[in-house]
């Protein structure tokens, strides 16, 4: 089981997945390395939902905590491009 209750990690992970993706990853994507950061942000990320999904057991928990890291990155780079318009 997590060390965090489900209703505080899902909080947190809906959190950060907006926070993330519609605000602070655009805005690093325009920066010098921006994609380096949001690279490791991303790895962090994976990092941490492991850990939500540590009750999960097998490759499962891994591909959904690595599905939900790079969530972020895919709507930040969305919005990124209609940025750039």
């Amino acid at each position: 089981m997590s060390a965090l209750p489900e209703p505080i990690a899902g909080s947190v992970t809906i959190v950060l997945l907006v926070m993330l993706g519609i605000f602070v990853y655009p805005w690093l994507f325009k920066r010098r390395y921006g994609k380096w950061i949001v690279g490791l942000a991303t790895l962090l990320l994976a990092s941490l939902f492991t850990t939500f999904e540590r009750s999960n057991s097998g490759s499962f928990a891994i591909a959904l905590a690595a599905t939900w890291a790079l969530v972020p990155v895919v709507a930040a780079l969305i919005v990124w491009r209609i940025g750039r318009k």
